[in-house]
């Protein structure tokens, strides 16, 4: 984390303002779940202030659950999101297929008011990121890297959030995208197995860029709904397809256990 991130502390401010200032990045987003913070000298000298200074203000988030210390290896931003959706509710959604659909037209929802705002609110510098990612996307998908396809399809969903500028509505999908990632709504590999992959769903992505780098916000909106609706239409065709596939392998099983018939009776 560079030095342009954190600004200086004026003469009379104490820890609480160091500490306020971190909380600010992690509330914002700019600070992240598993993010190391700058080692204490690097911090003391970027916001000249004392290095006892310094240790206050992280004592303090640390002591509140902001920040975890790591034995010999740094401070970094805890997950205090992991919360928002207690450990039994998620076991619960992961055991009912109906939770599939209720989470993606949820999070269509939200990510329709994300791309809206997104549309009217992107900074250049958040345009900046946006291409990176979906420059990074296209490659991904050309090469068909689902690993990083995967990984670059919740960047550009968070971007778009964090592009929003609403601070509730970025910490909110934080916490849905950490679940996606853990595949608590759907297996990704099964739905990459059915077309949620490659330039196809490169294109549903694009969409979404397209209509937020153009601020067209009702645009950007469509484009995040109609990615769930499609995103729905793959899981369902897929777990069709699984079903009908576990079907004849039974069928086949029992096929080969059957005793055979003899010839001329």
């Amino acid at each position: 984390m560079g030095g342009t991130v954190f600004s200086r502390i004026g003469q009379r401010k104490v820890s609480s303002e160091v500490a306020r200032q971190i909380e600010e990045l992690i509330l914002e987003g700019s600070l992240r779940p598993g993010d190391r913070l700058p080692g204490e000298r690097d911090l003391a000298t970027t916001m000249e202030v004392s290095r006892p200074t310094i240790r206050e203000a992280i004592a303090e988030l640390t002591r509140r659950g902001l920040l975890k210390a790591r034995h010999g290896g740094g401070t970094f931003v805890d997950d205090i999101m992991g919360s928002m959706f207690s450990k039994p509710m998620i076991d619960l959604f992961s055991r009912h297929a109906r939770a599939t659909h209720d989470f993606l037209e949820y999070r269509g929802e939200m990510e329709a008011i994300a791309a809206r705002w997104a549309a009217t609110r992107a900074t250049e510098t958040d345009r900046e990121i946006l291409t990176r990612i979906i420059t990074e996307m296209e490659h991904a998908a050309r090469a068909d890297d689902q690993e990083l396809e995967a990984k670059l399809d919740v960047d550009l969903h968070m971007a778009i959030a964090e592009a929003s500028h609403n601070l509730m509505l970025i910490q909110t999908l934080r916490s849905v995208f950490s679940m996606l990632a853990e595949g608590v709504f759907y297996n990704r590999e099964l739905a990459a197995k059915y077309g949620a992959r490659g330039m196809d769903l490169f294109e549903k992505h694009k969409g979404i860029y397209d209509a937020v780098m153009s601020g067209d916000p009702e645009r950007a909106a469509r484009e995040a709904r109609g990615h769930m609706v499609y995103m729905e239409g793959v899981m369902r065709e897929a777990e069709l397809a699984e079903k009908h596939e576990k079907e004849a392998r039974r069928r086949l099983e029992l096929m080969k256990r059957a005793p055979r018939g003899r010839k001329g009776r």
